[in-house]
């Protein structure tokens, strides 16, 4: 059983070509050695404002469940709707950002994004980010399905970066699980950015962690 991530297609493919324009026009204007997590930020902000919804960056996840501790996790962005003008209804979204780059492609520390969004109970619509620079590809497994499961055992342990596990482990046990589950798919692709939904899953799976990425 899964928590569905619940923004339109249109809503979502409006998203990405938000974004995506958005890095394009920044290259152009000479940008791009300057581009990075925060600054991609900015466009997220700027469309979910524009379709009605409040943003906060930073988020603290304790304020937004009291449970757990406060200042483990924090949400680079969250929108939700505050308004009834608002052309997505209840929306509650949580936004990780990476920026992939020659020197940091963050491939592991995806991990710990995952970890982050599919942490809460509740309805949320839970988004992973991911966006490149013109030096880079996206590895490939960013454009399949995949269902992965983190705690203490062998498929937490593929993850090869020690420094990311042990966040991980962290982050789950300021919550107080010992495993959380999730189903991460590409929701959205444009040549530079990929928006990967990411739904919490209830029961735990038999699938394996591929090392790699």
């Amino acid at each position: 059983m899964r928590q569905p991530s619940s923004l339109s297609h249109d809503l979502t493919s409006g998203l990405a070509d938000a974004i995506s324009h958005w890095i394009a026009y920044k290259q152009r204007c000479g940008f791009e050695g300057l581009l990075s997590e925060s600054m991609l930020v900015m466009p997220i902000a700027e469309y979910f404002i524009g379709h009605g919804l409040a943003v906060t960056a930073e988020q603290d996840l304790y304020r937004l469940v009291q449970k757990g501790k406060s200042g483990v996790i924090n949400y680079d962005l969250v929108a939700e709707n505050r308004s009834s003008s608002s052309s997505l209804g209840e929306a509650k979204i949580l936004v990780e950002v990476k920026f992939m780059t020659a020197r940091g492609q963050n491939h592991a520390r995806l991990h710990s994004d995952f970890v982050k969004l599919a942490i809460p109970e509740g309805q949320f619509t839970r988004f992973a980010v991911v966006a490149r620079d013109l030096n880079v590809s996206f590895p490939s497994f960013l454009k399949e399905t995949k269902t992965y499961s983190y705690g203490g055992g062998a498929q937490h342990h593929a993850i090869g970066n020690t420094d990311v596990r042990a966040s991980i482990a962290g982050k789950l046990e300021a919550y107080g699980l010992e495993e959380v589950t999730c189903s991460v798919k590409p929701a959205a692709e444009r040549e530079n950015v990929v928006i990967l939904a990411v739904d919490r899953m209830e029961l735990p799976t038999s699938v394996r962690l591929d090392a790699s990425t």
